[in-house]
């Protein structure tokens, strides 16, 4: 889970240094006192988890929660609140809140909740495979690096896709080829300028791409 990034957003410093502490070896935890600060993160860095204070100074948090469900990358969102009303978490359930949980909690309790709704998260959206800091929609070709969107012509991202969905296996040159150009002879070299300008728009990534030369290529996790 350490490759997954967690955004927590409270006005407690204290609160946020505590979970940071007890945390940090499992998730790659960002911590935010500034609701609009952490809307900003959010928003072009496309986290695997948000997990907000309900009692934040001068913010609504359903307010927040329904600016965050705007976005287009669809993420867990976890409330942890000391209120008591079953009215405040019937109606943030009713919004489609992912988890409302009561403080005190333990660390642990709240990394099982975030584990376990990521994996939700996954097994709900088949077609959005993550690798590292890498995403891949296969639904809308949409490819995300660190959060950016990356710009892939049709055979890159075709590439890309034969590579991800044969993860931590050979994909040979050949079967690649075939799958790409089905009806039409290709020499080796055309597969090697496609793959190589993957690798450049990929910089960051690209490494995890491992050519074994004259037979085929391997995407390790």
């Amino acid at each position: 889970m350490k490759d997954y990034r967690v955004v927590m957003v409270d006005d407690d410093k204290d609160v946020l240094e505590a979970f940071y502490a007890n945390l940090h070896e499992e998730f790659r935890i960002e911590t935010f006192t500034d609701p609009r600060k952490a809307v900003s993160f959010i928003s072009e860095y496309a986290p695997d988890a948000v997990v907000l204070d309900f009692h934040m100074p001068g913010t609504q948090a359903f307010d927040l929660y329904k600016e965050l469900r705007g976005h287009k990358t669809a993420r867990p969102i976890i409330f942890l609140t000391g209120e008591a009303s079953m009215d405040v978490k019937i109606k943030g359930l009713g919004l489609g809140v992912d988890d409302f949980l009561r403080k005190p909690i333990s660390s642990e309790e709240l990394s099982a909740h975030i584990k376990n709704r990521i994996k939700n998260y996954q097994q709900r959206s088949p077609e959005i495979v993550k690798v590292h800091n890498l995403e891949v929609n296969f639904e809308s070709t949409e490819v995300l690096l660190d959060g950016t969107q990356i710009n892939l012509t049709k055979k890159e991202f075709l590439i890309l896709s034969i590579l991800v969905r044969n993860l931590n296996a050979m994909v040979k040159k050949t079967d690649m080829i075939q799958e790409i150009w089905p009806s039409v002879k290709v020499e080796d070299n055309n597969l090697d300028t496609h793959l190589s300008n993957l690798r450049r728009k990929l910089k960051g990534f690209s490494g995890k791409i491992t050519t074994f030369k004259c037979f085929g290529y391997i995407m390790k996790n």
